[in-house]
C-alpha cells in the first residue's frame, strides 16, 4: 500500500548503510562524550600493536591471493596478469601494507604515521569492494554488481 515502506535494495547496500549508520553513531557518541569513547576503547599502544598484527596477517594473505589468482588466472584465461581493476586493487593494497611494514620496521613509524598508512589501507580496500565488486567505479571481470 501507499503507507508502506518498501525496501528493494541489494544486500550489499543494506549492509553499508548498517556500517554507515553504526560509524555516525560512534562519531556522534564521540563529539558529545569524547571521555567516554575514549575510555570505552584500549589504551592507544594496545590499538597501535593490534593494528600492525592484523595489518601484518592481511599483508601475507593479500600475498597469497595474489600468487594464486594469477595461478588459476593462467589455468582460466591463459595469463597471470591482466590488469583487471581487482587485481591492480590488490596490489595496490598489497604495496600499501608493504609501505606500512617497511615504514614501521625500517624507520621505526609507530603511532600516528603508521595509523595513517594503515586508515589509508583501509580506504583502498574499501574503494576496490564498492569499485570494482559492486561496480561503483570500474567493471572488470571480477565486478559482481552494478550501482
Amino acid at each position: 500500500g501507499p503507507g508502506r515502506l518498501a525496501i528493494q535494495s541489494a544486500q550489499w547496500d543494506l549492509a553499508l548503510f548498517g556500517i554507515g549508520w553504526v560509524a555516525q553513531l560512534v562519531v556522534f557518541l564521540g563529539i558529545l562524550k569524547p571521555q567516554g569513547l575514549r575510555q570505552a576503547l584500549p589504551d592507544a599502544a594496545r590499538l597501535d600493536r593490534a593494528a600492525y598484527y592484523s595489518i601484518l596477517i592481511a599483508f601475507a594473505l593479500v600475498a597469497v591471493v595474489l600468487v594464486t589468482g594469477a595461478l588459476w588466472a593462467h589455468y582460466a584465461w591463459g595469463r597471470y596478469w591482466g590488469w583487471d581493476p581487482k587485481e591492480t586493487g590488490a596490489l595496490v593494497i598489497w604495496i600499501v601494507y608493504a609501505i606500512y611494514l617497511h615504514g614501521r620496521v625500517t624507520h621505526g613509524w609507530v603511532g600516528v604515521p603508521s595509523a595513517v598508512i594503515g586508515v589509508l589501507g583501509f580506504f583502498v580496500i574499501l574503494a576496490g569492494f564498492l569499485g570494482v565488486n559492486l561496480g561503483w567505479f570500474a567493471d572488470g571481470l571480477h565486478s559482481y554488481g552494478s550501482a
